[in-house]
């Protein structure tokens, strides 16, 4: 879960920004609920780690040839 998106869902469900656990539990529990959550997948169990080294040899090839 996205520490950014439980704050601001926290200042938006209890319309302050401070931090305290029991409104923090509150808020991760609701964002679980609306289902406002994020998946992590693992590159060498999924199979794609090949196509991001790939996206990252792009990166760089294509950001060398901009700087010159």
């Amino acid at each position: 879960m996205s520490s950014v998106g439980v704050a601001r869902t926290r200042e938006a469900l209890h319309n302050s920004w401070d931090k305290n656990d029991p409104k923090d539990a509150q808020v991760i529990l609701h964002m679980l609920v609306i289902g406002a959550v994020q998946f992590f997948h693992d590159p060498l169990v999924m199979g794609i780690a090949d196509i991001q080294e790939l996206s990252k040899t792009h990166e760089m090839v294509s950001r060398s040839k901009t700087e010159l």
